[in-house]
């Protein structure tokens, strides 16, 4: 701690006035709660209870943490300490990432059976300030290194934020089952949102994964797949995820008995739970451990020098890669690394960094506006003509014939 004293009720109006949001101040001590939240808000939501497990939580693990509620609303709180001990804790919220829909709301109060009169509880939920994750988080780190002058990892936060001790989501042994039947649904958000996370499991890209899937679409809404109950819509939503990530898992070279087997369990313990935010937390979870798999399928019949060779040819696609850097890096000579790239991967490493180029281009393709001259360029095809002839022989069409399927 780089100061002498923390006079929270400055923090929190710098806060207030920077992002337009609820924060409170909830003190160590009893009768030191400062906030910008009205007093009506904290009672209809019933945030007493919540503020004190929050502070609690920063008390015994002193980073800044992402808080969910049984409905899509969040809480980022921000621990105080001085002389490593605790003083408190500003808690930014509530907060939610995206509108939320009337009929949500509904369901909820069915589910919780609560005694709240609904237009007043619309009211005061569709009054809460929306901000997106990354901007929240965002906001958390600086106050933190304002602070403590430590810099904290976004990745990090948001997989502690998915962390719920009861799922044990590791499915380390699984055991093989059928599931008899199998429930899909449709979005209602934008389609490259899905395809940006389904694209992070098929590749095994966690970092990616963690910032699509952690925070809701930008625009849009998923469905309501229960009118009945809220509880039951969020498994339904869970559900038809860990569907479509099954099938991208495979995609990305999963054994598919294994795949369907992780869906069984995933679809099975997703029945078990009795909690909104835990389901939506098991969710993500899910979608973590098939890229775990997918990640360790891809380098665990590889020796090192092609492991090595893999990862740099992943990072730096965009780049002119070569045999002899791959060689530099990997320590090896020229001759003896093509010859064990070939017998390990069985094809050249010249055919494989092309192939993953085609796949790049027809990703950038889908999910991107780019030409198709920018893109030849950005992958370093030498000219328009030669991308093309490439494309054509890998896809078994011309580039502008599989954008104009799309």
């Amino acid at each position: 701690m780089q100061h002498s004293t923390i006079q929270p009720k400055t923090l929190l109006k710098l806060i207030y006035d920077t992002i337009k949001a609820p924060v409170t101040y909830w003190g160590a001590r009893v009768n030191t709660t400062y906030t910008h939240l009205s007093r009506h808000t904290t009672q209809a939501l019933q945030l007493e209870e919540t503020f004190q497990s929050i502070h609690a939580k920063t008390v015994e693990y002193p980073s800044i943490h992402l808080t969910n509620t049984s409905l899509p609303i969040h809480f980022l709180s921000i621990p105080l300490q001085e002389s490593s001990s605790s003083i408190g804790a500003i808690i930014i919220g509530p907060l939610s990432f995206s509108p939320i829909q009337k009929e949500e709301l509904q369901t909820y109060l069915i589910d919780s059976e609560s005694t709240h009169k609904q237009d007043p509880f619309y009211s005061i939920v569709g009054s809460i300030p929306i901000i997106h994750q990354t901007e929240l988080i965002n906001i958390g780190r600086l106050v933190y290194y304002l602070l403590y002058a430590k810099e904290l990892d976004t990745t990090e936060i948001i997989e502690e934020q998915l962390s719920v001790p009861f799922l044990n989501a590791k499915t380390t042994q699984p055991h093989i089952e059928l599931f008899k039947r199998r429930q899909d649904s449709h979005y209602h958000h934008d389609l490259l949102y899905e395809k940006e996370i389904l694209q992070a499991i098929k590749e095994g890209n966690k970092e990616l994964y963690l910032e699509k899937a952690g925070a809701p679409p930008t625009s849009g809404h998923f469905g309501i797949l229960s009118k009945k109950s809220y509880l039951r819509g969020r498994k339904n939503l869970a559900i038809s995820f860990v569907t479509l990530a099954t099938r991208a898992a495979i995609e990305g070279g999963l054994p598919t008995e294994l795949a369907y087997t992780l869906s069984d369990l995933f679809i099975q313990t997703i029945e078990e739970i009795n909690e909104p935010q835990k389901v939506d937390a098991y969710r993500l979870e899910a979608g973590l451990e098939f890229i775990e798999h997918v990640s360790t399928n891809k380098k665990l019949n590889y020796s090192r020098y092609v492991n090595q060779c893999l990862n740099y040819i992943f990072t730096h696609l965009y780049e002119n890669i070569s045999l002899s850097t791959l060689a530099t890096i990997t320590g090896t000579s020229t001759v003896y690394l093509s010859s064990l790239f070939k017998k390990e991967v069985g094809i050249s490493l010249s055919r494989y960094i092309q192939h993953e180029r085609i796949e790049e281009a027809k990703k950038l393709m889908t999910l991107t506006e780019h030409s198709l001259s920018d893109i030849c360029a950005m992958l370093n095809f030498h000219d328009q003509s030669y991308f093309t002839k490439v494309f054509k022989k890998i896809t078994g069409m011309t580039p502008k014939q599989y954008r104009d399927r799309m």
